[in-house]
């Protein structure tokens, strides 16, 4: 009886531990073909900007707000990611590692890149002539 009361007492703090965090059904991307929310702002806005990642490489993101922007990393002031921790923020002035940068593509609604005959159908879907780029 002993071995089960002190099992009993070591297991109930784990189990309690997995009830805390994120959950799958809590968490658009997991549930549904979108990516990460987030919040940004460029360098010179005076405005927050909120919207869905779409895709991101090493030179920049694309984020759908009120249209498809393309906002390069170097333009960035910030972007905090919604609901998920800072290990997808970008603080603020700075330039994101790699690691960082792979985080956010594979949150992404199109990890595998939005261009071409893919970037022009999504365009179209939004009554969009081109991705806004930010110089």
């Amino acid at each position: 009886m002993r071995p089960l009361f002190l099992l009993a007492l070591i297991a109930l703090p784990v189990v309690g531990a997995c009830t805390h965090g994120t959950r799958v059904a809590t968490l658009g991307p997991a549930t549904a073909p979108e990516g990460f929310h987030a919040w940004f702002r460029a360098k010179g806005d005076t405005v927050h900007h909120f919207g869905e990642l779409f895709a991101v490489d090493q030179t920049a993101f694309l984020i759908r707000t009120d249209r498809i922007r393309r906002i390069p990393w170097a333009r960035l002031e910030y972007l905090n990611v919604d609901k998920v921790g800072n290990n997808f923020d970008v603080k603020v002035n700075q330039r994101p590692d790699s690691a960082k940068v792979e985080r956010l593509r594979l949150s992404s609604r199109f990890p595998q890149g939005l261009s071409g005959p893919l970037l022009a159908q999504v365009l179209a879907m939004l009554k969009q002539d081109a991705v806004e780029e930010l110089p």
